[in-house]
């Protein structure tokens, strides 16, 4: 059997192999939001026949892929012309963000103990000998909260490979992303969580469903976040025209703020019961001034977005598949 870094290894590099295969079908450019709805109507009629939609389905229950992954159903990427644009000199891959005129402050640091804190719900417990964060439903001062507590061992500058199974590094991305995503208005506007702060959490008798962390010698760290009541991840069941535009707009939002979120697939999009849509999970996230956080990559990061929407989302729900069936799983 492989050791259990070496899974989560061979995860993170398939993972990002898939991120780079999605960009492949579509592309982009940070600081404004081209709508997909600005040239004509879609999904395009000649798709949406009760015909169509049968042999596309057909075929993609045998093949096990849409086969109108291809087809033009939802438009054009629009950012595609930004990425790759006709009879222009500019190039992208060499320009740079211009310097901040502002500092930006650090977050806050809450003066929070165990005793403070009511678990409610336990949303993700990794096993110990894996565990890089937990992910909790915590009652603090009566209110409920999300809480994300990370390993407090590790490097928070680590360059290799093995980088997102490391604790630290993936609380630092967190902290500093949160960081930007207040200061420049993003978690007031509600297309991100709010956060409200960190704080170091020891483990201790009155903390059993720390367990994860028992054994460390460091203590963890912890990022208190808003908790949405009810709220669903996004996918084909739920996915519409309207929540790609709103993703679409928070993920614009987020790069003006300098921050490259770098994980932005449906299970970090969630659904609130008033059909606001929410990106979360910024532990993988680079922030400027990191050497990634270009215009290239914003927005390349945007146009994925925009093929994960309009070339696999949407198009997966329109001919009903399951999110068992579905393209992104």
């Amino acid at each position: 059997m492989l050791p259990s870094d070496l899974y989560l290894y061979l995860f993170t590099v398939l993972r990002s192999l898939c991120f780079r295969i999605c960009s492949a079908y579509s592309s982009q450019r940070s600081g404004t939001v081209l709508s997909c709805l600005c040239t004509g109507p879609y999904p395009d009629p000649k798709y949406t026949s009760r015909k169509a939609i049968a042999e596309a389905r057909a075929e993609s229950i045998e093949e096990g892929i849409n086969p109108l992954l291809d087809a033009p159903v939802y438009g054009v990427n629009p950012y595609r012309s930004i990425l790759h644009p006709v009879g222009s000199s500019q190039d992208l891959a060499a320009e740079i963000l211009p310097p901040l005129e502002e500092v930006v402050p650090p977050l806050p640091k809450l003066d929070v103990r165990a005793r403070d804190l009511t678990l409610l719900e336990v949303i993700r417990d990794d096993h110990e000998e894996e565990c890089v964060s937990c992910v909790f439903k915590v009652r603090y001062r009566g209110d409920p909260y999300l809480l994300k507590v990370y390993r407090g061992l590790g490097d928070p500058n680590r360059t290799d490979f093995f980088r997102l199974i490391d604790g630290q590094f993936r609380f630092h991305n967190e902290r500093r992303a949160y960081e930007h995503l207040l200061h420049f208005g993003v978690c007031a506007e509600g297309v991100v969580p709010y956060c409200y702060g960190w704080f170091t959490l020891p483990v201790s008798k009155e903390t059993p469903w720390l367990h994860p962390f028992a054994s460390d010698t460091v203590p963890p760290n912890a990022i208190l976040l808003q908790y949405f009541e009810g709220a669903v991840k996004l996918d084909v069941t739920n996915v519409t025209v309207d929540l790609a535009e709103q993703g679409l707009a928070a993920m614009s939002r987020i790069h003006e703020a300098r921050v490259l979120h770098s994980d932005a697939y449906p299970r970090n999009h969630l659904v609130l019961p008033t059909g606001k849509l929410v990106v979360i999970d910024f532990d993988a996230a680079l922030t400027w001034p990191h050497e990634e956080v270009t215009p290239l990559r914003l927005t390349q990061e945007i146009s994925c977005c925009w093929g994960m929407y309009y070339r696999f989302l949407l198009p997966d729900r329109l001919i009903g598949l399951t999110p068992d069936q579905a393209t992104l799983l």
